[in-house]
């Protein structure tokens, strides 16, 4: 019962930002195939099924950001960076 509802509000939310019916129904189909292969154990193609549901959502959608991280030099790398403090960040929003 708690992978259903799991799995409806995911195909009820992506179906509601794709805007579209032919998408809402394989998001649905998506969501619905995820459903039934948790109930049989297939728990990571399960997983699969709803990351190819998240993807179809993504690739639709603009570019977001998540987080932005004001920094006090050029990052050296991806994850190397050095935050500024925190008054200067809230200064600059």
């Amino acid at each position: 019962m708690k992978h259903a509802a799991i799995m409806l509000a995911f195909a009820l939310a992506a179906a509601a930002g794709l805007g579209g019916a032919a998408a809402a129904e394989n998001l649905t189909d998506l969501a619905k195939q995820a459903e039934s292969e948790a109930k049989d154990g297939k728990n990571l193609e399960a997983y699969d099924t709803m990351r190819k549901g998240a993807l179809q959502v993504w690739a639709s959608g603009p570019l977001l950001f998540r987080k932005a991280i004001f920094v006090t030099k050029a990052p050296e790398g991806f994850g190397i960076y050095d935050p500024r403090p925190e008054a200067a960040r809230a200064r600059r929003e």
